[in-house]
């Protein structure tokens, strides 16, 4: 894993894999119950960080859980939030925003 990744703090996970055009997948595996939220980005210059630009806007490709946007900030967690029970298998779809 890169130095990007490397602060995450207790309660947080990350994972990494190569682009490729279309649609693509990603598991976590044995989460307890609970409520989650997850962001993905399109890393383009492969550097580890989702790059901002002027007051902080993303350069690069983003989006989170349910598909929940923010106004210049990321969204509220409510509207992020994945809640998970006992033995649940959700599968969740984001659309990246460019």
């Amino acid at each position: 894993m890169r130095k990007a990744w490397a602060a995450l703090r207790p309660g947080r996970s990350a994972g990494t894999r190569r682009a490729r055009q279309g649609s693509q997948g990603f598991g976590f595996f044995r989460l307890p119950p609970g409520e989650y939220a997850v962001i993905v980005f399109h890393d383009e210059n492969d550097n580890g960080l989702l790059d901002t630009g002027i007051f902080g806007v993303p350069v690069e490709g983003y989006g989170f859980s349910n598909n929940a946007e923010g106004f210049l900030s990321a969204p509220a967690w409510r509207a992020a939030r994945v809640v998970l029970g006992n033995a649940d298998h959700k599968r969740i779809a984001i659309s990246l925003i460019y």
